[in-house]
């Protein structure tokens, strides 16, 4: 929609009128349609959705465990897959100009996330989804309040696809250019689904511009004009 396909704004209005009336939707799911409102308001291509993206940030500030944003009501901790709670709220708060939703999103990454990273992300199990959630929402936090300290705590999670985890294995083997599909019990698994490589694309983001120049006599001709002009 934000590049002004028609068919993806026909597939959007109709779902809408059910996500409006949803009720009891858990915040990990309502993190989804707040960020994507954020984004259509931000472009200015459906303004309207601005009272929906206040009333979905306020549902996600709500369900909070001290200064934790869950997943949903009674959990005692978050689960890291999919979990861009912090993200989708700092980001939120800055369109609407609501500072309290970006101290919420602040304080939670800081009492959540900072502490995971810190750690190499040493939970049981972690998957590439879960760490490019981390790194989407510490990025997002970065840009909406400037603090340093985010650029660092997203450099470090970005560390793990590198050998900073508990299995002290890279997860991304950039010699095969596969990301593995995460670590169990500090062990790599080493089966490479797509998921895990296109969230891994989408945390490395920067690795993967740097790198696009030189696989360009690789491709084919269609796509190879197609990424030049993206990348010019």
């Amino acid at each position: 929609m934000i590049r002004g396909d028609e068919r993806a704004r026909d597939a959007f209005l109709r779902a809408l009128p059910a996500i409006r009336a949803a009720t009891d939707v858990a915040p990990d799911v309502r993190a989804i349609h707040a960020h994507t409102a954020s984004e259509l308001v931000r472009v200015g291509t459906m303004s309207q959705l601005r009272a929906d993206l206040e009333r979905w940030s306020d549902e996600l500030s709500r369900c909070r465990r001290g200064a934790v944003l869950l997943d949903y009501q009674g959990q005692t901790a978050p689960h890291l897959w999919a979990h861009i709670q912090e993200g989708v709220l700092a980001e939120a708060g800055a369109l609407l100009d609501r500072p309290d939703l970006v101290r919420i999103a602040r304080d939670s990454a800081l009492a959540f996330i900072g502490p995971l990273v810190e750690r190499g992300f040493d939970l049981p199990t972690v998957q590439p989804y879960g760490v490019a959630s981390a790194v989407y929402s510490l990025e997002k936090l970065l840009t909406v309040t400037g603090e340093g300290r985010f650029a660092d705590l997203a450099a470090r999670s970005r560390e793990w696809f590198d050998g900073r985890n508990p299995a002290r294995r890279p997860v991304y083997d950039r010699d095969a250019g596969r990301v593995y599909d995460g670590i169990d019990d500090g062990v790599l698994n080493e089966h490479s689904g797509a998921e895990s490589n296109i969230v891994g694309a989408q945390a490395l983001l920067a690795d993967v511009i740097a790198a696009a120049p030189a696989l360009l006599p690789t491709l084919d001709e269609s796509f190879h004009e197609l990424l030049s002009s993206t990348l010019s």
